[in-house]
């Protein structure tokens, strides 16, 4: 099947119906809470022939940014939530706009996608209060807050007046980000394959600051 109009082609890379134990197979009921549940992280099967972009804003079947094509059959992609559940099923298969795809995994190498980055974020140390404070509690994650671990190829446009990836931000660098611009590219126990890291593109960054490099 040759997917259009930036569709890509997607098989769940983890059942999130079915847990393995030592005893044997557990079946979830996913219809409690479909969040948890649906699948985020998926193999690529096919690709389109090329990326459709429009200065419009909101024109069906074309991207809000210009970017190329990075995605290769085979390799492990991940979405979002949102995404996942409005994708298209073909029978187990998912159709998902790759605009809507965050970061690729090619055996080792982790590639973000969409001009996006991948940060690890700061964990501010808990209060000296006591011994048992020091052992349970591991410390609150800044908003807004990350040091760049992962970094894609810039976007190079966009259709919205202002919003652009000429931000000069290397790994290592501890960046501030616009409020509701990041979100954590894992969440439920099924797809920690990644890691703890938030995602972003560079449009969003806000500023550069000090800190763990």
């Amino acid at each position: 099947m040759q997917p259009i109009n930036n569709y890509v082609l997607l098989k769940p890379a983890v059942d999130t119906s079915v847990v393995s134990t030592k005893f044997g197979n557990i079946y979830l009921d996913n219809t409690y809470n479909p969040e948890q549940f649906t699948p985020i992280v998926f193999e690529v099967l096919s690709v389109p022939r090329r990326l459709n972009y429009s200065l419009a804003i909101d024109h069906t079947g074309y991207m809000e940014w210009h970017t190329e094509m990075e995605l290769q059959v085979g390799d492990l992609v991940w979405t979002y939530t949102l995404a996942s559940l409005k994708a298209t099923r073909i029978d187990k298969n998912y159709l998902i706009p790759y605009n809507q795809l965050v970061v690729a995994k090619r055996g080792e190498q982790i590639i973000p996608i969409n001009g996006y980055l991948l940060l690890e974020p700061i964990t501010e140390s808990p209060a000296l209060t006591s011994m048992l404070i020091i052992l349970e509690d591991k410390g609150t994650e800044l908003k807004e807050r990350g040091v760049v671990r992962y970094m894609g190829t810039p976007n190079s446009c966009y259709n919205k007046e202002g919003w652009h990836d000429q931000v000069d931000v290397h790994e290592g660098d501890t960046v501030i980000l616009r409020k509701m611009a990041y979100s954590k590219v894992e969440t439920s126990p099924f797809h920690q394959k990644l890691g703890n890291y938030l995602v972003c593109q560079r449009k969003d960054i806000f500023a550069l600051c000090g800190g763990v490099s």
